[in-house]
């Protein structure tokens, strides 16, 4: 077994479905000073309020703990975890912990990051959702923003070309459009 130092340092891993979710948010990927909290999840249970999962076990059942409720659970005394406890009530305020939306409530929230690979949809979802973005989202991508000379070739080419849009063509394709 790793020791406290050992596991402080490794990387943690999620699995595709917590990473793909939209009501779950692992909370290893934001840099918590309590250990304990980094092991656990924000999840929205069955009335979508955010709860925070300390562990969820078959046969062992599992614990959901009020984020308001965090002090006690996690044992901090006077000031301990005030940054902790800001950040856990930061984040249970949020509608959805997809990663896209993940990546713009965090930077609007200046909350950094443990580390931003985690903010990626796996690969079966990414293949899953490729269908759709080729018969619906391309096309209107492509007729808005250009790109109908085969440019877009995936989901890395479209959020390229919202960085940097010409501005005045999606106007003018926009327009052309709603006529």
């Amino acid at each position: 077994m790793p020791s406290d130092t050992e596991q402080e340092t490794e990387k943690p891993q999620f699995d595709a479905f917590e990473m793909d979710s939209l009501h779950i948010l692992p909370l290893g990927i934001i840099p918590f000073e309590t250990s304990g909290v980094k092991r656990a999840k924000l999840v929205k249970n069955a009335q979508v309020q955010s709860v925070i999962e300390a562990f969820n076990e078959e046969g062992v059942g599992q614990a959901q703990v009020d984020v308001r409720h965090a002090a006690g659970f996690f044992g901090w005394e006077g000031g301990a975890g005030m940054k902790d406890r800001s950040i856990l009530e930061q984040l249970a305020k949020l509608y959805s912990y997809d990663v896209y939306s993940l990546r713009i409530e965090l930077r609007r929230m200046e909350i950094p990051l443990a580390d931003a690979e985690h903010l990626q949809l796996s690969e079966s979802t990414r293949e899953k959702l490729g269908v759709y973005m080729k018969e619906f989202t391309r096309p209107l991508i492509e007729k808005v923003f250009g790109g109908e000379d085969g440019s877009i070739k995936d989901m890395d080419d479209i959020v390229s070309m919202f960085r940097s849009p010409d501005r005045e063509a999606a106007i003018k394709n926009l327009s052309k459009m709603a006529k």
